[in-house]
């Protein structure tokens, strides 16, 4: 007998077109578990809809009416089962051993029943094999991140009789499992990164590690040797000083903390959910709050102290404080070009083209980007958002008159960049670079003749320019001027030779042949 979530959360991932290895993995169940939920599902006049806006008990009465077990049924030697289980050269497995078992007795146990009793046995007589290692956790460590499966039908639309589906977003934290819900139309991006706000909010700090579910939300790629964050939880990562560490895909026991935090939401507060209506999810979010509250602070069952307690014990003193205000969404300011082409917004400063000066721009605000677009609300260009106190202005090169492009290199320029770019005339350059840097005390003194060489270079074949650098180093003067004199020497012999008589020669015409 399979449990509602179980039976919901299969005929779910066969509506979106999951395979059944995917649901195995999932749900730890047989193929024939499947098949069986998919045949019955198919025989009841009933949606899926329908099915969740029933009790568990409903659902599971549906599908397993007669859930006891069948005592006449034969059970097989579990030990000899076990020693085929755990033989290094034998490659059975359980479902393998359950296929045999029922070709010997057709009316026996289904496959779940079947493993349900091997476990019984086997924590009878092989505990230690069913173990599993305890983890110590860490103490404001790690904030779990997921969705709950489970969806409900509960936020009035303007269309009368239709209802907007609720999907919630969960999250769990350190050692005290302290929980947080928020409920949204949809699991898009933007919910997502909301709701990871609202819970750092809601914890009143920041753990050193945010562990989502493997959602493209969080994570473009995530294998066992690549990971590449999603952007925008990437910039969230930043701004809060965190790691984002995605769970791997298909590893509910590497979430073991946030999946049993799911289950204890849909069975606590979803249950308490169904059947109800709000007019908004600020008015269902205010309820949640009310719910989860009380489930924070009911105690344990099994020990003493509740989740609130042993948060505001062990977790809260962990974390990190949150920044001085919560990432906000889009903000939108009228501003006017100055002078400098570089509109200010949060104490920083943003280029737009120079031509735009004294013309009226639309800033735009986001959590990660600044984007400015002109009166009629045309893209004009973008910027990542800068929180770092400095630099102070944030500018594109493109967006510079040419006169400013020089002055603006030429202060980015340091002794390695004047010699890299050295590099590219020749080698007599680049160690007339070397030496003119050498001369002066402080290296920032030599940037103006570096600049001043290397765009002489820049206008001028590259043999002549190498080669004016060899008789400045020959003749051991190193500076602007001796450079250019030699540079110059070297253009105007150039010219005399070309422009020398022609030779005498038999075959050469003189102006007196046209007479």
């Amino acid at each position: 007998m399979q449990k509602s979530t179980t039976i919901i959360g299969v005929l779910e991932m066969l509506e979106d077109g999951f395979s059944y290895n995917d649901i195995r993995t999932r749900y730890s169940i047989g193929n024939s578990t499947i098949t069986d939920i998919k045949k019955k599902f198919k025989t009841m006049d009933v949606t899926l809809k329908q099915l969740h806006s029933m009790t568990p008990k409903m659902v599971e009465q549906m599908f397993y009416p007669n859930a006891h077990p069948r005592k006449e049924a034969p059970l097989p030697d579990f030990e000899k089962v076990y020693k085929k289980l755990t033989d290094k050269n034998s490659k059975a497995n359980l479902y393998f051993i359950w296929i045999d078992y029922k070709k010997l007795y057709p009316d026996g146990y289904q496959y779940t029943q079947f493993k349900h009793y091997f476990k019984q046995w086997l924590d009878e007589n092989h505990l230690e094999s069913n173990l599993r290692m305890a983890i110590n956790r860490v103490p404001g460590e790690i904030m779990y991140i997921d969705w709950v499966g489970d969806t409900l039908d509960l936020v009035y639309t303007d269309v009368p009789g239709e209802l907007q589906t609720a999907h919630f977003f969960t999250t769990t934290l350190g050692v005290s499992s302290y929980c947080f819900v928020m409920a949204f139309p949809n699991e898009q991006t933007p919910n997502f990164l909301q709701g990871t706000i609202e819970a750092l909010n809601f914890y009143g700090g920041v753990p050193k590690i945010l562990k989502p579910d493997n959602t493209k939300a969080a994570s473009i790629k995530n294998t066992k040797d690549v990971l590449i964050l999603n952007k925008v939880y990437e910039d969230l990562q930043d701004y809060y000083n965190t790691v984002i560490v995605p769970a791997p895909p298909l590893k509910p026991r590497a979430k073991s903390t946030v999946e049993n935090n799911v289950k204890w939401i849909e069975t606590h507060l979803l249950e308490k959910l169904k059947g109800r209506r709000f007019s908004s999810f600020s008015e269902l979010n205010a309820e949640i709050s009310i719910i989860i509250d009380e489930l924070n602070n009911r105690e344990f069952s099994k020990e003493k102290g509740n989740r609130k307690e042993l948060f505001d014990k062990y977790d809260k003193p962990a974390l990190q404080p949150l920044p001085h205000e919560s990432l906000k969404p889009y903000t939108y300011v009228i501003k006017t070009v100055p002078n400098n082409y570089h509109v200010e917004y949060d104490n920083h400063y943003y280029s737009v083209p120079h031509t735009y000066y004294k013309q009226e721009v639309t800033l735009k605000a986001s959590y990660f980007d600044i984007i400015i677009c002109d009166s009629m609300n045309h893209l004009i260009c973008t910027h990542k958002r800068a929180y770092k106190p400095f630099p102070k202005y944030i500018t594109k090169e493109e967006h510079m008159p040419e006169s400013h492009r020089y002055y603006y290199l030429e202060n980015k320029m340091n002794a390695e960049s004047y010699k890299s770019w050295a590099k590219s005339y020749g080698p007599n350059v680049y160690e007339l670079i070397c030496m003119v840097i050498g001369t002066f005390r402080y290296e920032e003194q030599s940037y103006k003749s570096c600049n001043g060489i290397l765009h002489l270079c820049k206008n001028n074949p590259k043999v002549f320019s190498d080669t004016a650098a060899k008789t400045c180093l020959e003749s051991h003067i190193y500076n602007y001027t001796h450079f250019k004199k030699q540079l110059y020497n070297l253009m105007n012999q150039k010219k005399t030779n070309s422009s020398g008589t022609l030779p005498e020669h038999k075959n050469i015409r003189g102006k007196s042949h046209y007479e």
